[in-house]
Order: C-alpha cells, then sequence, then structure tokens
C-alpha cells in the first residue's frame, strides 16, 4: 500500500527503482519491455526510410527507465566509433545473443525493419508470458503442448535463484529500512 501511494509522488522514480530491484522477475519484464519498445520503435522509424543514426536518436523518447536509454546511447557512441550498428547493439547487451544474431543476418540482407519487428514480437510475447504465465486455450491440445515446451525450454535454475534469493529479503527490518531510503 505505502508504495501505491508513493508511486503518485515526486518519489516515483525511486519507488520504480526500488520495486525491480526488489523483485527480480519485474526487472527481467521491465527490461523485456524496453527491448521490445526499441526494437518496435527502430522497425517502424527504419521501415519509414530514415537511416540508423536518426532512429537511434528517436528511440529513447518510448523508453521509461534510464538503464535502457543508456544502452540505446551507448550504441549510438558505439556506431560514432565506427563500430557497425549490429556490433555497436550486442556490446550493449541489450537484445540477447540469438536477437543479436538475428539482427546481423537482417543488416548482412538489408532487412533490418522486418527483424527488429519480429524481435519486438518476441519480446512482447516474453513479456506476456511473464506476467500471465504461459496460458492455452481450453480444449487446444496443441497450445498445451507448445506452453508446456516453452516452460520446460526456460531456465529454471535462475528463477529459483532469484525467488530464495528474494525470499531472504523478506523481513519487516529490511523492507521497511529501504521504504525509509526512498522517502
Amino acid at each position: 500500500v505505502v508504495c501505491i501511494l508513493l508511486m503518485k509522488t515526486k518519489a516515483r522514480d525511486k519507488v520504480k527503482n526500488f520495486l525491480v530491484k526488489l523483485f527480480p522477475p519485474l526487472r527481467r519484464i521491465t527490461e523485456k519491455l524496453s527491448a521490445a519498445r526499441i526494437a518496435s520503435m527502430l522497425s517502424l522509424i527504419l521501415s519509414s526510410g530514415f537511416p540508423m543514426e536518426t532512429a537511434l536518436e528517436m528511440a529513447p523518447a518510448a523508453l521509461t527507465d534510464q538503464d535502457s536509454i543508456d544502452k540505446v546511447g551507448q550504441i549510438s557512441q558505439g556506431m560514432r566509433d565506427g563500430e557497425t550498428f549490429s556490433d555497436a547493439l550486442s556490446n550493449s547487451h541489450l537484445f540477447a545473443d540469438f536477437h543479436n544474431w538475428m539482427i546481423k543476418v537482417a543488416a548482412a540482407s538489408g532487412h533490418e525493419p522486418q527483424v527488429m519487428g519480429k524481435v519486438a514480437e518476441l519480446y512482447e510475447e516474453q513479456v506476456e508470458d511473464g506476467l500471465t504465465g504461459y496460458l492455452f486455450s481450453s480444449g487446444d491440445a496443441v497450445s498445451l503442448a507448445e506452453c508446456m515446451n516453452r516452460a520446460l525450454e526456460s531456465d529454471n535454475s535462475v528463477i529459483t535463484a532469484n525467488a530464495a534469493q528474494f525470499i531472504k529479503t523478506l523481513d519487516w527490518d529490511s523492507l521497511s529500512r529501504k521504504l525509509g531510503e526512498i522517502i
């Protein structure tokens, strides 16, 4: 309740950062949402005929977290320093390695806008799965099988470790101390 009230004050950004640090799954969802926004915006701008440099200048307008804004700045700086877009993107660690590879192939074939759109869709799906879990249609065995495969292929060891770490922080003294730092 206190966090919800504080979200309505000037301390909003501090509260948001606190919650993201406190709940590792929320941090991962936030990172994937930012990656989806960046990929979607770059896809739209590039498909409109703008050069990559212009697209990167416009991308921060769609972002809400400073870390992602900094990563876009790092990509821009890398390109000014002579790196290719795909190399600068890879060095920023904004996207997963597989997505960076997809974009590198797209750059070589001139299909960056289309692949950026696909990368955005993939991250949006991961955000949805992170918020809702794995959903499937009732009576649809194929959909159920796909959800089961995704759950089995996911890295549950990281989730388990993060959950154990989070449980260790669940005492009122440390929680109230951290909230006191925000206020």
